[in-house]
């Protein structure tokens, strides 16, 4: 660095911080000046929550990654933002997820393929017993949305360049389209 910039990385790293500050300063400025209001701390611990849905008691359910492990989380009306939420479980490369009538939690996970390429799965997680059973194997399956009678879910399924819907049994994880638009349309 010296023999290029004719200066040390630690002081190439000092003049950036603190051009980085003043430059921060006077954006802050320009905003006070503007009359816009101060940002609200929504979170300070790099949650981003997703697919809102209400569980079986009626509690907030979404899906969270960032700097704590990605899984389901239960989220309240009096939860501190500066606090993590409760985890109902923790999982990576959850899609979407959906609550069926008694609690179960259906959910798509990517799943990684001779290191190279991805494809999603469908996975059931009982929140009694706190197990997580597999539903479909290498299905292309995502976005699935349990049935009123909790006995099978609607998802879709990427099948020769298109999408279409399909009903999967949540007994034995069997696949059957419920509509397939052809070609390469797409559902």
């Amino acid at each position: 660095f010296r023999e290029a910039s004719g200066e040390t990385l630690e002081a190439l790293y000092e003049a950036w911080i603190a051009d980085l500050k003043a430059r921060s300063r006077a954006e802050l400025q320009a905003v006070e000046r503007a009359g816009l209001t101060q940002y609200m701390l929504i979170t300070d611990f790099g949650g981003s929550p997703r697919n809102p849905r209400f569980g079986a008691d009626g509690e907030l359910l979404s899906l969270e990654g960032g700097r704590k492990p990605g899984g389901i989380y239960r989220r309240g009306p009096d939860d501190v933002p500066s606090e993590p939420p409760e985890a109902v479980f923790e999982t990576e490369s959850v899609g979407r997820f959906d609550v069926c009538p008694g609690g179960a939690i259906i959910f798509d996970r990517a799943e990684r393929h001779r290191g190279t390429y991805t494809f999603h799965d469908l996975y059931l997680f009982d929140p009694v017993d706190r197990s997580t059973r597999r539903l479909t194997h290498g299905a292309r399956i995502r976005e699935p949305g349990c049935a009123p009678d909790g006995r099978w879910a609607a998802a879709v399924q990427l099948v020769e360049g298109r999408a279409r819907l399909v009903r999967v049994d949540l007994a034995d994880g069997r696949v059957e389209p419920l509509f397939d638009p052809g070609g390469l349309n797409q559902v």
